[in-house]
């Protein structure tokens, strides 16, 4: 029997995750099956199987991928010379991602959260606590260089400002066939000129 290399491995599992975000996205996390993701990715069971050993763990491999992506994006923040216009951009293009429909992956991950705590999950907290570290990190900066109020308890705030980024998401997902793309837009302006307001 011919040896695999690692190289054709690592390509495959980057198939399955691919096409199994693309499967979480039309169907959720908790109507999603391994057979969805086999169909869609266009590979045996025994192939899938051999990376992942259920819907769960496929799941957070996509959360992984995907939460690597938002923290790419919002590395970019730093590039940015105002610290509010670059956490604006952040934001709007977290909301445009809801569009696409390979990453909108809001409703699976609200799903997912419902079944599973940080406890269960370790890396529930690891990506929280890794998310609010790095706007903590960019904000103190905008407060060193006085672009930012030096009156605002931080770690506070980031709580405040994650816990309100997720209810809009939750919002808009579950009301999207309701509200117009112009609707949406003026809840996400009006989220970013919420936190502009507390932040100068």
């Amino acid at each position: 029997m011919p040896r695999v290399s690692e190289e054709y491995l690592e390509k495959r599992k980057q198939l399955i995750v691919n096409s199994a975000a693309l499967v979480f996205s039309k169907k959720g996390f908790t109507e999603a099956t391994m057979k969805d993701v086999m169909t869609e990715a266009g590979i045996s069971r025994g192939g899938l199987y051999a990376h992942f050993e259920n819907i769960d763990a496929l799941f957070l491999e996509v959360l992984k991928m995907d939460d690597e992506k938002d923290k790419q994006s919002l590395l970019k923040i730093g590039e940015n010379p105002s610290v509010l216009k670059g956490i604006e951009l952040w934001v709007r293009e977290l909301f445009e991602e809801m569009n696409l429909p390979d990453r909108d992956l809001i409703r699976a991950r609200s799903e997912y959260f419902l079944k599973y705590t940080e406890k269960e999950v370790p890396y529930l907290a690891e990506r929280r606590n890794g998310l609010e570290q790095m706007l903590l990190t960019v904000l103190t900066k905008g407060v060193e260089e006085k672009e930012l109020a030096n009156t605002i308890e931080l770690p506070i705030f980031v709580s405040v400002f994650i816990s309100s980024i997720d209810g809009l998401m939750l919002n808009l997902n579950e009301y999207r066939r309701l509200s117009t793309n112009d609707e949406k837009q003026k809840k996400v302006t009006m989220l970013i000129e919420m936190l502009q307001q507390y932040l100068v």
